[in-house]
C-alpha cells in the first residue's frame, strides 16, 4: 500500500498548500502548485495542434488593488499568461486546467 508521509519534507508551505512531490503528477488534469512561470504545457486543441507554451506570469486578484503578479496560483480564478513565441494567451488556471486541452509538457 503506497502511504503518503504526513511529517514536512522541506520548509512549511502556507496553510492549505499541498506539495507536488507528495502526489503523483497528473499531466492532463493539473494542479494549481503544477504551473508557475517558465513551466511548459502542451496545447491539445484543433488550431496548432502539440504546440508548446510557457507560462509567462501568473496573476491574481488583489481586491481593490487590481490585480498583482504571482509566483504560485492562488485561487482557480487567477489569470495565466501563456506564450508560444508568436501568440499570447490569458486564461483563468480553472479553464485551463479543467479543459484537458492543455497538458504539462
Amino acid at each position: 500500500m503506497n502511504m503518503i508521509s504526513s511529517q514536512p519534507t522541506s520548509a512549511p508551505l502556507s496553510q492549505g498548500t499541498k506539495r507536488s512531490e507528495d502526489y503523483p503528477v497528473d499531466p492532463i488534469f493539473f494542479r494549481k502548485v503544477d504551473i508557475f512561470p517558465g513551466q511548459k504545457l502542451l496545447y491539445k486543441g484543433r488550431s496548432a495542434p502539440d504546440t508548446v507554451w510557457t507560462v509567462k506570469s501568473i496573476q491574481t486578484d488583489a481586491g481593490k488593488k487590481g490585480y498583482k503578479y504571482v509566483d504560485v496560483i492562488h485561487k482557480l480564478s487567477d489569470y495565466v499568461v501563456l506564450s508560444n513565441g508568436v501568440e499570447v494567451k490569458q486564461m483563468t488556471f480553472g479553464y485551463m486546467s479543467y479543459s484537458a486541452i492543455w497538458r504539462l509538457a
